[in-house]
């Protein structure tokens, strides 16, 4: 078991998994922001976003899951690709998110004279 201080928790961008009843009474009394799922194809956050399993069909408010979460052979290209729009990704690989969704709107490079 890991520990550590729910003030961090609180303060960062993030959603812990409660994986029982009695993480999601703790972290609901220390008013950390957390979500439950079992094998559910979406769970609703505490939060109000909606924590969508991959390859359930997911809506503005979704929070995915990445391919390599569950041993799926599609590529993080191909899977960012086919997301309209939506609240979150939840990945192993956060930069590889961060770094092609900023590539994907960097203003082109002025040609060089």
């Amino acid at each position: 078991m890991w520990k550590c201080n729910p003030d961090d928790l609180r303060s960062m961008p993030i959603l812990a998994h409660a994986k029982n009843i009695e993480a999601a009474a703790a972290l609901a009394s220390l008013e950390v922001p957390f979500f439950c799922l079992e094998h559910d194809q979406f769970a609703l956050c505490s939060t109000g976003e909606i924590w969508t399993n991959y390859g359930a069909p997911s809506v503005t408010r979704s929070i995915v899951c990445s391919p390599e979460l569950v041993g799926a052979d599609e590529t993080i290209a191909g899977f960012l690709a086919r997301q309209n729009s939506v609240a979150g990704v939840c990945t192993d690989y956060p930069a590889v998110y961060r770094d092609m969704i900023a590539s994907q709107f960097r203003a082109p490079e002025a040609p060089q004279p």
